[in-house]
């Protein structure tokens, strides 16, 4: 199942990257109240939705017939998740760290916090043991996402037709519907249930609709479309990611989040089956960072929030949150040339060493 580089999800995964950035910035409204982006939680459904698509991708990639002995592919699959976050999941974590300790004034205190830590730097925040401790608090969305792999790849890997066109709408419709009568909103993640958090569990849902979202644009992909409908898709593609972001801009914990959801669903199906004519705008010349780098300004987010809440500048809202994207940008290109230099370094060690 060959597949291309999909510039345009990546240049809409920054997008909506910066969009919970700018949610953040709540931290810094002062006494107006005022931030940007008050919906901006509901950017995480854009990336659940996108990963539930990529795992039966890579489910299908690892079809049990291809794969003899493929009984532990669940552990190869999250195993490479994990080594793909690692790197700045950990240097983050130790700036973080850094910054907790600073805090610290007694050795107790301070062994505490280095127990407790190792739990979050395990990716395991969100099983219900030391969430409290997570040295990187938007952290639960990695957490909660390796979570949910465990549950949803080993049904997708031994029968992704069941998986996306059964399994998958059932089990969306009936969590974003229980998410609807409970609370009216997606925007709970630290209610405990008994067996997980609700961030986890609105992983789930999202994930499983990604699902969905994967068996209806490969159905697209199949069709043949004339240039008109192209275009017709295109406006429909863009037109629907501009509501979300003009939404979000004005609405707080609001009911238009499970209409949001289904905006989500019908444009990254578009998206993903790459009809949209739009899509030739998008290469790699310009796009190439923009996969890994969201990942970055996500994590590091954590880490500028929580310096200037520590100065505590006193220079008011926009100000403080122009200061906090620069930051935030700068640091994720810091931390970017940092593991890709690193990574380089041991390569060229490896090749060496087969030499």
């Amino acid at each position: 199942m060959g597949m291309t580089r999909n510039w345009a999800l990546d240049f809409w995964k920054l997008v909506f990257c910066f969009v919970i950035i700018l949610y953040h910035s709540v931290y810094f409204k002062g006494e107006s109240g005022f931030s940007l982006f008050r919906g901006g939680y509901i950017g995480v459904e854009f990336f659940g939705i996108v990963s539930g698509y990529l795992l039966v991708v890579a489910a299908q990639k690892k079809s049990f017939c291809q794969c003899p002995g493929s009984k532990s592919e669940t552990f190869r699959f999250i195993w490479r998740k994990i080594v793909s976050f690692a790197p700045y999941w950990l240097l983050i974590s130790f700036i973080n760290f850094c910054l907790k300790v600073s805090d610290i004034r007694t050795i107790k205190a301070f062994f505490k916090l280095l127990v407790s830590s190792t739990w979050g730097l395990a990716f395991l925040g969100m099983s219900g043991i030391g969430k409290e401790s997570m040295l990187i608090g938007v952290g639960w969305y990695i957490s909660s996402m390796l979570l949910a792999s465990l549950i949803l790849y080993p049904l997708c890997f031994y029968n992704s037709k069941v998986y996306t066109e059964i399994f998958c709408p059932l089990f969306s419709l009936l969590i974003f519907g229980f998410f609807s009568q409970s609370y009216g909103t997606l925007s709970r993640v630290s209610q405990w249930y008994g067996i997980m958090y609700s961030g986890t569990l609105r992983l789930i849902a999202d994930m499983a609709l990604g699902g969905t979202v994967f068996a209806i644009s490969e159905k697209i992909k199949r069709m043949q479309f004339t240039k008109f409908e192209k275009r017709l898709f295109a406006i429909i593609e863009n037109t629907g990611f501009i509501l979300i972001l003009w939404i979000i801009s004005f609405k707080w914990e609001s009911t238009y989040d499970f209409l949001i959801v289904l905006i989500y669903a019908v444009c990254i199906a578009l998206l993903c089956s790459q009809v949209s004519s739009v899509n030739r705008f998008f290469n790699e010349k310009w796009l190439k960072y923009a996969g890994s780098l969201s990942l970055v300004l996500y994590l590091a987010q954590s880490t500028t929030t929580n310096i200037l809440l520590k100065w505590n500048l006193g220079i008011g809202y926009w100000k403080t949150t122009a200061l906090y994207v620069f930051m935030t940008v700068l640091l994720s290109q810091t931390i970017l040339s940092l593991v890709n230099r690193m990574r380089k370094k041991l390569c060229c060690q490896m090749q060496e060493k087969n030499e």
